[in-house]
């Protein structure tokens, strides 16, 4: 149904700064990850698979030549620049305070953050795996939770360009759908390394330190923080 000026009813979507670059980067990256696709699609087909077939990831952690292992870096990083975007389209929709009043600049500290803060824990990991013992089922662990990381980075590329041009009244959906989907992978990654702990016959208390005190803990306090 027209309204009387000819136009279609509907809620005007608010043109913001960021907009246009942000999608420039994400096209930027979008494109990227065609190119890789069309290069090994195997490898792709493999990073869904892994959601529910072990197997399927010990094959890609096992697969070690040059081209994989760009892939492997590069979609890490993909996931890195994803991840910041999202944050920050989170922290505009939410208005959260940045240090900064600069769009490009706030995109640099979460991105610094993100980067910093994964790869941190990773360290961590290693680190108790070596004082314990048992590295080598820590960096298994670790293999298993970047694919998954991999795997949210290039889901997350549909919901950012949804995010930079839905109505404000619709990203709250958009958002909660993409909380679910974090949770899954969340939860596959928790459930993936209780069978990595079980099938290396690893103790109770290990189990504990490593799920609960490295994975759990830190998600809680960072949604007790947002919701504060």
């Amino acid at each position: 149904m027209l309204l009387l000026n000819g136009q279609f009813p509907g809620k005007a979507i608010i043109y913001h700064q960021y907009q246009d670059w942000v999608l420039l980067v994400v096209l930027l990256g979008l494109i990227y990850v065609v190119f890789e696709y069309y290069v090994k699609p195997l490898f792709f087909s493999r990073i869904l698979s892994s959601v529910f077939n072990q197997t399927v990831t010990n094959k890609i952690i096992s697969e070690n030549n040059s081209l994989t292992n760009r892939i492997n870096h590069s979609l890490n990083f993909v996931f890195y620049v994803n991840t910041s975007l999202a944050l920050f389209l989170l922290v505009q929709y939410f208005e959260f305070d940045l240090p900064s009043d600069q769009y490009i600049l706030q995109v640099l500290i979460v991105f610094f953050v993100v980067a910093f803060g994964f790869n941190l824990r990773l360290m961590i990991y290693h680190f108790i795996g070596w004082v314990t013992n048992h590295l080598d089922i820590q960096m298994e662990y670790t293999s298993h939770w970047m694919i998954l990381n991999k795997l949210f980075g290039l889901l997350l590329i549909p919901g950012l360009l949804l995010m930079l041009y839905l109505p404000d009244d619709y990203q709250i959906y958009l958002i909660v759908t993409y909380l679910v989907i974090y949770t899954f992978l969340f939860t596959v990654k928790i459930f993936r390394g209780l069978q990595i702990s079980f099938q290396n016959k690893l103790s109770l208390f290990s189990i504990i330190l490593y799920l609960c005190a490295l994975e759990i803990m830190p998600v809680g306090m960072l949604i007790k923080f947002l919701m504060s």
